[in-house]
């Protein structure tokens, strides 16, 4: 992209500011919000004509790879920041009139045309969220929601995708989702996904290392925080995203205030041993059971008295919220055990990395960037072939899940009287695990559909009317499960 396409998409932005009521309601607004919306209102045309002269003396990118853009950019913004609050409003207005040009950016992520709320800016100023957006894009991960139902959200990171409610989206428009819940959902995608279906050990470490699981995602929340408030920490998007917590205000004040240094002997440490501790000391049915991995993540991740004192009045109704995720493990840990669950699962090769990195998170300090946590120092290129083949790998393997899924509730729900339909159920999934093994993707979509064909029909042979619809809905609805935890 050269300087006059820059300077074109510059003047539409700004000419698009000055009617902010509008902004808010567009594509571009939607994504670029306030920040977006201030950079255009602030940045005249001097201003943006001076600012991409010096990035083209100064920088250089590889022309084609948006991965050389989104890397370059970055470095642009961290040093126009470290001149002061205007130059950074200069290099984000070109990074921003980049970004926005460019459909892949902020489009594709979920199952109907949709907008993340600060998503162009997160990536200007996060190399940790920049990573996990690229990965899994290429991954051909989305966010799935069905805007006209009030369905509870499912966490089904397995599948390639998790499914949202709708209040989890902003009304308007355009349909639109915050960043800081899209790079959340994606790190337990990215990071998991061969785990949650899987048994790992013993029934009590298995809920321990579930429970684990949220708390070191959390903590990278704090990670991607950082390294945006080391940009600026006024920004909108951080107060938007993190600081203004709806929910449990008294926590994101703090952790904002821990960031920027004012709370005496705090720091981002303390906040990641108290949260990953935590987790695991819930009340009643929200502790998880003693074992050795929790004896070992207790000793690793310790939290002062002074540390207690000062964390735990601002975090305490969060961390009730996220004791929570210690029920979503038990049910978990009793649905992988299922037998007739267990064997279509097991007919998937693990994911060594996901194994990784699970061991990688049980240490204290374990990722303190993107590179840490995904493994690789090198940003991958946003590739839309690489993204349309994984999401047909995904399809296969979903279907696969779901098939574990009716089996497990068909022996549940009929006592084993329905041997015939099971063995069936079974031979399909192992056609879909051929398919995912091996990347077949020939005449893919003919056979995806003979498949659903043939499972439907099978289903159709149930007697119990109950049974029929409860299975057959679990392949034509996305959305639908059959089995604890929902």
């Amino acid at each position: 992209m050269n300087r006059a396409d820059l300077l074109a998409q510059y003047n539409r932005l700004r000419a698009m500011s000055e009617r902010p009521e509008e902004w808010v309601e567009t594509e571009i607004g939607s994504d670029l919000w306030v920040d977006g919306l201030n950079v255009f209102l602030s940045v005249e045309p001097d201003d943006f004509a001076e600012a991409i002269d010096r990035f083209f003396r100064e920088y250089e990118v590889a022309d084609g790879q948006l991965s050389s853009w989104l890397t370059v950019l970055h470095r642009f913004c961290k040093d126009m920041a470290a001149e002061g609050e205007f130059p950074l409003y200069q290099a984000l207005s070109v990074g921003m009139a980049y970004l926005s040009s460019r459909p892949e950016i902020n489009e594709q992520m979920f199952n109907i045309p949709a907008r993340i709320i600060n998503h162009s800016t997160a990536l200007l100023i996060s190399p940790t969220y920049q990573a996990v957006w690229a990965y899994a894009y290429n991954a051909g991960y989305e966010l799935y929601i069905d805007m006209g139902s009030d369905a509870p959200a499912a966490f089904r990171p397995e599948h390639g995708r998790i499914y949202q409610r709708s209040s989890s989206f902003v009304g308007g428009r355009v349909v639109r989702y915050p960043f800081q819940n899209y790079s959340h959902e994606m790190m337990h995608i990215l990071l998991f996904h061969d785990l949650y279906t899987r048994v790992l050990s013993t029934p009590e470490a298995d809920i321990t290392y579930f429970a684990h699981i949220e708390g070191s995602v959390s903590v990278m929340e704090e990670v991607i925080m950082r390294e945006m408030m080391e940009m600026r920490d006024d920004l909108n998007l951080i107060d938007d995203g993190y600081a203004a917590v709806s929910t449990f205000p008294e926590y994101g004040k703090y952790r904002y205030q821990v960031l920027q240094g004012k709370v005496d002997g705090i720091g981002p440490r303390a906040l990641a041993m108290y949260r990953k501790r935590f987790t695991l000391l819930g009340e009643g049915e929200l502790e998880a059971p003693d074992n050795p991995i929790k004896e070992q993540i207790l000793q690793s991740h310790a939290v002062t008295p002074a540390e207690y004192d000062s964390i735990h009045p601002e975090f305490a109704p969060y961390i009730k919220n996220q004791n929570l995720h210690v029920r979503w493990a038990k049910q978990a840990v009793y649905r992988n055990r299922i037998p007739t669950f267990r064997e279509v699962i097991e007919l998937l090769p693990h994911d060594p990395f996901c194994a990784v990195k699970l061991q990688e998170s049980l240490a204290p300090d374990a990722w303190q960037s993107g590179v840490d946590m995904l493994s690789s120092t090198v940003l991958p290129e946003p590739n839309q072939a690489i993204r349309s083949k994984n999401k047909q790998l995904l399809a296969w393997k979903e279907l696969l899940y779901r098939l574990a899924e009716m089996r497990g509730f068909l022996t549940e729900q009929a006592g084993g009287h329905e041997q015939i339909v099971l063995e069936r159920l079974y031979q399909f999934a192992v056609r879909c695990a051929e398919r995912y093994r091996l990347a077949d993707l020939t005449a893919h979509e003919e056979a995806y559909a003979t498949l659903r064909a043939e499972i439907l029909s099978t289903v159709a042979t149930i007697e119990s009317t109950e049974l029929r619809s409860a299975l057959t809905q679990m392949i034509e609805v996305p959305g639908t499960h059959l089995l604890e935890p929902r």
